[in-house]
């Protein structure tokens, strides 16, 4: 029995080790193309790349020029040798000739008609097979653009490595990688990770977070200049607040901007940014990012609906459901909950809840420190401090606007939510529908008596939607109060 035991995780190693036989478009994609080199006879080649976590078995792949499928003949198709395996996350540089003279370069055997590139735009296409085959990156009719310049010995590449085949010239460049001073090949970088492309983008706000009263978080989609970034004049904050006193851009993140202003009252706020720009000088004008200002328990953001066991013998897979009681959408990236005695929480479990996090006005959004299939539309928070777990005999929540220095906005330190759900039944807590906006200390609660499924981790509950019931009226569930 010993030796079936080895055998099997034997066997069990090699099947990890395995490459896999990729059936998706874009698993493995053309990054790189040497259509041009600086002889009058070109010796060409295509580089691929693998976007996959796993080694790919490529064997028996064809690449062709023809513009059908399977090739005829009129132009080319070259094969792949059988066992030839390309890793994960690797390059490899596929060609019919054997004279390119490049390291670990794929020699491909010509199958049909003669495999060319034209110095002009021309096809090229990634089958795993010659016929039957699933076509993986490429295209029978659109052509790469001709960024190259005639006998120069350069290449095209992919700006994205990762991205699927494009004939926008706005996605490849000219390769200005050295990669001989002599012979066909000069600017290249065969089997190898591509020249990075010039960045023609300007930056673009992502979001504005009031981590208190007089203090902003400004995020871009990429690092800003630090002259830019940190004149306050390039700021204007409306209703009466005006600049900042400070901006100072975060020695970490380089796309994040904090700024100091004159203490706000809690309202809805417009933050305008007349002037930004990135590390290569390109530059926005007018970007503009809505946010909120909560004052100490104001219950602009409450919570409403607590799954705290569920139906599994084991650990529980638990979440919160929050609803914006205002009328105006409330940016709540940076945020945290936290079921810690004390502030800033330093064990327990917070979860922190994602910048660029929106609660719209009058909405109910769910948070919880896993991806669930169950339920849709749900916001995953990273656990930042201790383990997040809620207690089946009762616990705290609160909400903060910040994971220190911020204001609580619902929920206490000290008191516990009940504990109304029949153990391991799947059921959920809420807080009754006269309630929703309360205080934490006054709201009533009960048990859910919303059927969400019949099977399943989650029975009856309503994550998401408004399924709680009147304060007045008592719910089939059991209720406090």
């Amino acid at each position: 029995m010993r030796h079936l035991r080895g055998l099997f995780l034997l066997l069990g190693c090699l099947a990890l080790s395995l490459p896999v036989m990729a059936q998706s478009f874009g698993d493995v994609v053309i990054t790189e193309v040497m259509y041009d080199d600086t002889a009058s006879g070109d010796v060409e080649w295509v580089e691929i790349h693998n976007t996959t976590t796993a080694a790919i078995n490529i064997g028996d792949w064809v690449l062709l020029d023809d513009d059908i499928y399977p090739g005829n003949g009129g132009e080319g198709v070259i094969r792949v040798p059988v066992g030839t395996t390309i890793g994960a996350d690797a390059y490899l540089v596929l060609t019919k000739e054997t004279t390119t003279g490049l390291p670990g370069v794929i020699v491909c055997t010509q199958i049909t008609g003669s495999f060319g590139l034209t110095n002009t735009p021309d096809n090229i296409a990634l089958y795993t097979a010659a016929t039957g085959g699933t076509l993986i990156d490429g295209s029978l009719t659109v052509s790469y653009p001709d960024e190259a310049t005639n006998n120069a010995g350069n290449s095209i590449e992919k700006c994205d490595v990762n991205s699927t085949w494009s004939g926008n010239g706005a996605d490849w460049i000219e390769s200005t990688t050295v990669f001989a001073a002599v012979g066909r090949y000069r600017h290249c970088t065969p089997g190898a990770a591509n020249t990075p492309c010039a960045d023609g983008t300007p930056p673009a706000l992502v979001s504005v977070t009031a981590v208190s009263s007089s203090q902003i978080d400004v995020l871009f989609n990429e690092s800003v200049n630090q002259t830019v970034a940190e004149t306050e004049a390039n700021y204007v904050v409306n209703n009466g607040v005006g600049s900042p006193l400070t901006a100072l851009r975060d020695g970490t993140n380089l796309a994040l901007v904090h700024l100091t202003v004159s203490a706000m009252s809690p309202n809805s706020y417009t933050l305008t940014v007349s002037t930004m720009q990135d590390l290569a000088g390109n530059t926005a004008t007018n970007l503009v990012g809505n946010f909120t200002v909560v004052g100490s328990g104001s219950n602009s953001v409450v919570i409403t609906e607590v799954m705290y066991d569920d139906t599994a013998s084991g650990a529980d897979v638990e979440w919160i459901e929050i609803f914006n009681t205002t009328g105006a959408a409330i940016n709540i990236g940076g945020w945290i909950v936290t079921d810690h005695s004390a502030y800033p929480p330093t064990s327990e479990g917070t979860l922190y809840i994602p910048a660029g996090t929106v609660i719209n006005a009058g909405q109910y959004l769910v948070l919880s420190s896993v991806d669930m299939t169950e339920i849709t539309g749900e916001v995953v928070c990273p656990d930042s401090v201790g383990g997040w777990g809620l207690n089946n005999s009762g616990d705290n929540l609160a909400i903060f606007t910040a994971l220190s220095g911020g204001t609580l906005v619902h929920g206490s330190l000290t008191l516990n939510y009940p504990d109304l759900a029949g153990a391991n039944a799947g059921n959920s807590i809420e807080v009754c529908q006269g309630d929703v906006g309360q205080a934490w200390d006054v709201v009533q609660w009960y048990e859910s008596a919303n059927v969400f499924a019949t099977t399943g981790r989650f029975r009856l509950c309503s994550p998401g939607i408004d399924g709680r019931h009147s304060s007045d009226i008592k719910p089939g569930g059991r209720t406090i109060r």
